[in-house]
């Protein structure tokens, strides 16, 4: 029986043969693992089916949505809609002739981000998109064209809908507003439920080793960040309360747990605030990498929100071997972190806000060439990455840190600002999504992931008031979930 694959999980990749089945205009077959086969002694040549076409002529792509895994493997994925297309741009032609990389990046470029882009899931829509499928679906509607140029139209005779990319585009961002509110009440009344039944359990437990630890946390938790709440008192005033929070608090916690948890989530976005309010400070001066790397010593859950993944810090300035035989040449990793559930090794290198990304001047055609001080931090990252799997046992030996694996090293460069410009920013994207083992961050992203924070933990206030003349934080309809 064959496996229903989900996104959530590792998916069987198949095969792809590409064929210009007339000048300019190219087929592309997919032929599935056996792994999503209604049977497992079938053969994938058999279940080969046309997914993409290129026609350069007419400058459009066309997509068609299937079933990947399930019992209708390669099937067509919706039951009237069979045909999706969309208008290329004069890019397209950089992609001309296409390979089976060229293929996936120009599906990623082209395709908005309603679509699955991945033709290993099948294309077709993705889940949160669904309604605008059950609509055009509710007309008939058989073949979709995305076009940039042309207006919205529906022919319900031939069954064809063409939307304009901005209407749809519209749509897509109406549906994300939606699914933000509810996610922020969603979220509210999950942690108003939990928060009730928290508070119903402290208040009838007994005050014993367990809620000493609780106390311990909270009370580390007061002593390192109360002091940004107490901005009208004195030092001593400051200091005096402090203290009496921490003595006390095994005794606030038996007897009001609720206020007290609700204490420290407040400690804890006021400490955020202050963060936020240093790290654009920081922005505006041109500080050394060196003043940076304290930032993140002081702040290590920044480079878990850099990597989108649990990441707790193995060590900073971390020897990842490249010694010679005359004791130089010791390699430095600014980070040496690990995945904090598998324990897989990645590493950091830290430039500052300053770093170029691209080149000033204009390559060829709209197209920015990355800056030698990109390229040359990626190398040197590669080069560490080299070194750190070359010597990992050795380092683990010496260190005596043996829950660390290589099993693929990753990487990140946090360098520069935000790009500018249309044809810049493309050039950049183009250049980092192509980035295989290094992940390129920019200051000015890390910023807005700590904004983001704040906002989705303080759903029920108001926005933070910015102390600089920069823009103010996001609305929670505008988190990027």
């Amino acid at each position: 029986m064959p496996i229903p694959y989900s996104t959530n999980t590792l998916q069987p990749k198949g095969k792809l043969e590409i064929e210009e089945v007339k000048p300019g205009f190219y087929r592309t077959m997919y032929i599935p693992p056996v792994e999503v086969l209604p049977n497992p002694n079938s053969k994938p040549e058999e279940f080969k089916r046309p997914i993409v076409d290129i026609d350069q002529k007419e400058k459009v792509l066309t997509i068609y949505p299937f079933q990947v895994g399930g019992f209708f493997s390669m099937k067509n994925k919706y039951s009237k809609l069979f045909i999706i297309s969309f208008d290329l741009e004069w890019y397209a032609d950089n992609f001309l002739p296409p390979d089976e990389d060229k293929i996936q990046t120009l599906l990623s470029y082209v395709l908005p981000e309603a679509f699955i882009d991945d033709y290993n899931f099948g294309f077709g829509f993705r889940k949160n998109y669904k309604p605008i499928l059950s609509m055009l679906e509710g007309f008939d509607i058989s073949k979709l064209h995305i076009t940039v140029k042309g207006a919205t139209r529906f022919d319900l005779q031939k069954k064809e809908a063409s939307i304009k990319k901005s209407d749809f585009e519209r749509m897509s961002k109406a549906i994300n507003k939606i699914t933000q509110r509810f996610q922020k009440a969603s979220f509210k009344l999950k942690r108003d439920t939990v928060s009730d039944i928290f508070s119903q359990l402290l208040n009838n437990a007994t005050v014993d080793n367990t809620n000493d630890t609780i106390a311990s946390e909270l009370a580390k938790t007061i002593g390192n960040s109360t002091r940004f709440m107490l901005n009208g008192a004195t030092k001593k005033e400051q200091s005096e309360a402090i203290e009496v929070l921490k003595q006390n608090s095994k005794k606030i916690i038996a007897e009001q747990p609720g206020e007290f948890l609700k204490l420290r989530n407040e400690i804890e976005l006021v400490s955020l605030e202050e963060l936020i309010s240093k790290f654009e400070i920081m922005l505006d001066k041109k500080l050394s990498e060196s003043e940076w790397q304290r930032l993140f010593d002081e702040n290590p859950f920044i480079l878990t929100m850099a990597f989108g993944t649990p990441v707790i810090n193995v060590h900073a300035q971390a020897s990842v071997g490249g010694t010679k035989l005359s004791g130089s040449g010791n390699k430095i990793a600014d980070y040496l972190v690990k995945n904090s559930v598998t324990n897989n090794a990645a590493l950091v290198e830290i430039k500052t806000p300053s770093t170029k990304l691209i080149n000033s001047k204009v390559y060829r055609g709209g197209v920015f060439a990355p800056s030698n001080e990109v390229t040359g931090a990626i190398n040197q990252i590669l080069d560490q990455i080299h070194h750190f799997q070359t010597s990992v046992n050795t380092l683990k030996a010496e260190s005596r840190e043996y829950n660390l694996e290589s099993y693929s090293v990753q990487a990140i460069l946090i360098a520069g600002r935000s790009v500018e410009g249309l044809d810049e920013k493309k050039s950049f994207e183009l250049f980092r999504g192509n980035s295989k083992n290094v992940q390129i961050v920019t200051f000015d992203e890390l910023l807005m992931k700590l904004k983001n924070l704040y906002s989705f933990l303080n759903l029920t206030s108001k926005p933070l008031t910015k102390r600089s003349t920069q823009e103010s934080l996001p609305s929670y309809d505008e988190l990027p979930f």
